[in-house]
């Protein structure tokens, strides 16, 4: 190259020195499953006797211990394939947890044959539902359980059972974390919601059986395992982790957790108790609300459960209605129960008092809705009871909030407290009474069955429901559902207005008067107390007239705040199942 001179110029040019590129080594080759197989099937085989079980399955687990998920997947795909007995003799999780106590697997081996089917399972290698659901339960693996009940088909009854199986094997120390996991948030409530579908089936699975025998000294009940069951410490870590979600137990979590009727029975009275309670500290304890009275129902219902004549009549006509009562209690709980929950969560804080109702309510519908309740996503209310009785003790609230503010400025207001009190105490009815339409037309189902005979003769009390077939209770008085009420001073008597929530001003008194003469369909007057008397207490409109009329006679009886556990003394006696009695 010539410089500007005509010389000649030279451009150095750096050489770097690179280290030659490592080798890599050979990829691992990738276990041969089928000499595997082969392995597995030839260990422990004995030509006359028995094969040796626990050899072979040591093999296996050494086997298993070979390769990735994917490997061990297949090699349980091609064992029982060659081996679909496999499950009734030697691949059990009992002995696998038997050989690992003993020392002949080590613990990875034992996780790893439990990881291994889990990944056939997520990658549909072999089909969930032809493995053993006491498989899935006996392995304690809340991995494997929790795949195992995701590929299950809930809605069919054999793919409820094996979930149900299979959840039953959720040690009790890792019961709250599986429950509370983000990742079985919707597992979770699926399997709820399936639980209250197949509640007949689930009762029948997992009560108590009870033989009773006679002795000389008298009769003896013995009790006996029921073919899926829940240990205490099951059953606490449910109770807690259902608390720990939301305080209230629903769409079929009360039934898991309190599998016993009457432990289960106790269990709703109180939180309606509760309710009741919390309610009255919001919209005032001189009116009860509806959670108040469905304390004493639901006692009512705790007692029956117990016998009685009109249980005794229903089961001598082979009828089970101390199933179906059963069935009604926990479903009202679990579906009117959230409102009445997320409302005293809301406004038990003063602060939010001012809320609109429109924001409560869209509040409630985000946190509980998908949850199955009647009353949410387009549910089983077309004419918007429930939120109208949400919007009605709303503006009780309110109002009661008046009443305070208007009696700290000192006296001569007493009049304006007065009307103030007056119209809340209509809403109050007006409010209950809608939650009462809810309520008993979603366990209309479950009165008519509940009353049947078994062989389909229709009520079991010719008459209707006599005195003996339905009565009620309160401390100082029994109400036979076939009379009328007398009238007192002290009934809430509607004449207010109020503006429903999609914008239409009503009569109180017109509103539910229409509504009850349309339920009846006869010529009386729902209005008239001589109306609440019933001779067919499966009748929804009769029923409803005469739930009507005990609300306005008894909304303002202060005694309906006792604790009718304490009054009657009839809290359950044998709670068998729940390591937190007796209750505080």
């Amino acid at each position: 190259m010539l410089d500007a001179a005509g010389g000649t110029s030279y451009v150095y040019t750096p050489v770097y020195y690179r280290e030659p590129e490592p080798e890599l080594p050979p990829a691992p080759k990738k276990p041969d499953v089928q000499a595997a197989a082969d392995r597995v099937m030839d260990a422990g085989e004995r030509p006359i006797i028995k094969d040796n079980y626990e050899k072979r399955l040591d093999v296996f687990a050494q086997e298993m211990s070979q390769g990735d998920a994917q490997y061990q997947a297949e090699l349980i795909d091609e064992i029982l394939k060659r081996d679909p007995g496999a499950f009734d003799s030697w691949l059990k999780s009992n002995r696998v947890h038997d050989l690992t106590g003993e020392g002949l697997l080590t613990t990875q081996e034992r996780d790893t044959i439990f990881r291994g089917m889990k990944a056939g399972i997520e990658g549909c290698r072999f089909n969930a539902d032809e493995i053993p659901a006491n498989f899935i339960r006996d392995s304690k693996d809340p991995a494997l359980i929790a795949s195992y009940m995701r590929r299950q088909n809930t809605e069919d009854r054999g793919g409820f059972e094996r979930s149900l199986t299979a959840f039953s094997g959720v040690p009790a120390d890792q019961m709250r974390s599986f429950i509370a996991d983000p990742n079985n948030k919707t597992l979770v409530r699926d399997f709820t919601l399936s639980v209250q579908r197949h509640q007949d089936w689930y009762e029948n699975q997992t009560l108590d059986l009870l033989q009773t025998v006679t002795t000389p000294g008298g009769v003896v009940s013995h009790q006996h395992d029921a073919p899926v069951s829940f240990s205490k410490e099951q059953l606490a870590a449910m109770r807690d982790a259902f608390r720990d979600n939301d305080g209230l137990k629903t769409n079929g979590e009360l039934l898991l957790a309190y599998p016993d009727r009457i432990e289960r029975n106790e269990e709703v009275t109180r939180q309606y108790s509760q309710l009741s309670h919390d309610m009255a500290d919001i919209v005032g304890k001189d009116n009860a609300n509806w959670a108040t009275f469905a304390v004493w129902a639901s006692d009512e219902i705790g007692r029956n459960l117990e016998g009685g004549l009109g249980i005794e009549l229903g089961e001598m006509g082979l009828g089970d209605p101390r199933h179906w009562l059963s069935v009604g209690n926990s479903k009202l709980i679990s579906d009117i129960g959230p409102g009445f929950q997320h409302f005293t969560k809301v406004f038990s804080d003063p602060a939010n008092r001012n809320m609109s109702f429109e924001d409560f309510w869209a509040g409630f519908e985000a946190e509980w809705g998908g949850r199955g309740i009647s009353y949410l996503d387009g549910g089983q209310d077309t004419q918007l009871d429930m939120k109208n009785a949400f919007k009605a003790y709303h503006e009780a609230m309110q109002l009661r909030q008046q009443e305070t503010d208007l009696g700290l400025k000192g006296p001569g207001h007493e009049q304006e407290i007065a009307a103030l009190a007056n119209r809340r105490g209509q809403l109050m009815l007006y409010a209950n009474t809608l939650v009462g339409l809810q309520e008993q037309d979603i366990i209309q189902p479950e009165i008519e069955k509940g009353m049947q005979s078994g062989a389909g003769l229709g009520p079991v009390n010719l008459w209707g429901a006599g005195r003996h077939w339905i009565d009620l209770h309160s401390p100082d008085r029994t109400f036979h559902t076939n009379e009328s009420f007398p009238v007192s001073g002290d009934r809430v008597k509607l004449d207010a207005t109020f503006t429903t929530v999609d914008g239409k001003t009503i009569r109180l008194n017109d509103a539910l008067n229409d509504r009850l003469a349309g339920l009846r369909g006869d010529d009386k007057d729902p209005s008239d107390p001589a109306s609440a008397a019933t001779g067919h207490w499966e009748r929804y409109g009769e029923r409803m007239t005469y739930i009507y009329h005990l609300f306005a006679e008894y909304q303002r009886d202060g005694t309906l705040f006792t604790d009718p556990r304490v009054a009657f003394d009839s809290r359950a006696t044998e709670l068998n199942n729940d390591p937190h009695y007796p209750y505080g």
